[in-house]
Order: C-alpha cells, then structure tokens, then sequence
C-alpha cells in the first residue's frame, strides 16, 4: 500500500493513496491539498462544473450530449452559427471556453471536452488537436511521433508532432507539443498511408514502412540524417521488408534507395528482394554518402553507388 503523510502541522497519519484518488481532491481540503503537493496530481471539481466559472447550462449540456451521441468532437464556429446564429454562436463559444468544456485549435475551430470527461482533469492528445484542425484537407502526421506510435522505436517522441499536408502553415503549439508542418506535392497522400483510431478520433499517419522511408527521404524531420540512420536500422526488423522495398522503388528519391539498399544488404536481406531498388540506380549516378556531413572514408557499395562513412 502505497501511503503519504498528509499533515503539516508534525502529525503523520498515513493515508492510502488508492483511497485518495477515490476521492475528489480539492486544495480546501489539508489532506488533499498536501498530496496534490507531493504527487502533482491535478485538483478535480464536480462533474458539469469548472473550477470557478459554475455549472453548465441546460443548453450547454445538450450541445455536449449532442455531440458526444454523434461522436463528434470537432466543432467549428460556422456549425454553431448555422444552429444559432452568428450573435448566439458567439456567446456559447465564449461560454463554453471560458468554462473549460470546449478548447480552441484554430481560428474558429475547437475541440470539445467529452460530458463523461468533465469535472476531471482531461487534455486533448496533439495528434487528436493536430486531426482535428486539418480535417477537411489532405494530411498525414508521421516523423518521429509515428516511430513511437508504431512501436519501432522503444523511444516515445511526444513533444513534436509532424504534419504533412499541402498547402503552407504557420508551426503552432496543440496539447503541449510542436506542431510541425511540411508541404509536400498532392501525389505524395496516394500510398503509405493509414487511418487509425486514437484516442476516439480518426488519424491519418504514416504506415510503418512509410514512416521508415520518410525518415530518409525528409531527415530534417528526425533532426539530422545520422539521426535517422540510427533509428531506421533497428526498426527494419518490426516492417514488411518486401513491402518496404515495393514502396520505395515506386516513390522514394535515388538517395534514399541507395541508403536503404546498404542497410538492407547489411541484413543480409536477399538479392532477388534488393532488385527493385537496384534498378532506381543508373549505372552512371554520382557516388553518393552514407553521412553527406561526414568525412567519404570508408569502403565503396559498387550496387548501391555509395560511400558507407557512417560505420
């Protein structure tokens, strides 16, 4: 039983911390009040209430139960003024910040709190935020948020967040993360791409193989490209090798099949699987580098057509 002691005045009567996270904890409470302290656990008021704003109106609980029957978690200003009216719409949007229970994404887009959420501490993920304000356009979040998300990496990236999408935006911060965005041509939202359920949303991301090829084709995205030759290498044993190699000879720039070519024959995958990418390499291409920041020491890939500096 994991206990605190929760008095200041010398007392040491211990208290289980199961028994306190049953409880609604309010810094007005001494007991309460010093375990927020010591755990960092966030204060909880009473379900439909805000901290000091007062409970929700019969309207404002309708539009939420309306909007969690429809599983509808994004909102937009011109959906409220259809419903009300642009003098009303502006009122209930300025009501429901202000009570906490709807948190804006966009200009004129937000993201409303779920009714069984309220009264509880509750934050929107940045890839469920991120989702939301690019719905009605083609996008895709990937670097090295989807490395974590499928679990090629034991590393979690949760402070940037990647967005690929085709038309230029300002980066912005969603949920306590940077939201970085990258244009990219309309062609490329036409393969390597899925959509997931996350946290009751739908999210478009990078499959895994695309999210390996990424890393090669937009290294600034993983920081630098040593950086994301150290992450590609032990995430090709959780891919579909050959999958990968499909995608690649199909989409990818020559350098990245040059590099994914040596990775792979350093795995000693087998040749009649490498032919793909073989043929992407004109016989005539310039030598490339494994680490084009690096000093070219080190042998030479004659079928790859590249300095292996990164050994």
């Amino acid at each position: 039983m994991r206990t605190f002691s929760v008095n200041d005045q010398g007392s040491h009567e211990k208290v289980d911390a199961s028994d306190i996270r049953r409880r609604p904890l309010s810094r007005s409470n001494p007991e309460s009040a010093y375990v927020l302290r010591c755990t960092g656990m966030e204060e909880v008021t009473p379900f439909g209430e805000s901290r000091s704003m007062g409970p929700l109106s019969t309207r404002e609980r309708a539009l939420l139960a309306g909007w969690e029957r429809a599983r509808q978690s994004r909102i937009t200003r011109g959906e409220l003024v259809a419903q009300f009216g642009a003098a009303t719409a502006s009122d209930v949007v300025k009501a429901l910040l202000r009570k906490g229970v709807l948190q804006r994404i966009g200009r004129g887009v937000y993201l409303a709190i779920p009714l069984r959420s309220q009264g509880r501490p509750f934050a929107p993920s940045a890839a469920t935020a991120a989702a939301a304000l690019l719905a009605n356009e083609p996008y895709y979040l990937g670097g090295l948020w989807a490395f974590s998300f499928h679990r090629l990496t034991e590393q979690q990236y949760g402070s940037r967040l990647d967005a690929f999408v085709t038309r230029r935006r300002r980066n912005r911060v969603v949920a306590n993360a940077e939201l970085v965005f990258h244009v990219l041509p309309a062609k490329e939202f036409e393969d390597g791409l899925q959509t997931v359920l996350a946290d009751g949303a739908n999210l478009q991301v990078s499959d895994p193989e695309r999210t390996v090829l990424d890393a090669l084709d937009y290294p600034s995205g993983m920081g630098t490209l040593r950086a994301s030759l150290g992450l590609i290498a032990p995430a090709l044993d959780r891919v579909d090798i050959r999958r990968l190699i499909d995608l690649a000879a199909r989409r990818s720039q020559t350098s990245t099949c040059q590099r994914l070519g040596v990775l792979l024959t350093r795995r000693n995958t087998p040749k009649a699987w490498l032919r793909p990418l073989e043929h992407r390499i004109p016989k005539d291409h310039p030598v490339a580098s494994m680490q084009p920041d690096a000093p070219r020491r080190g042998s030479t890939s004659g079928t790859w057509r590249i300095v292996e500096n990164d050994v």
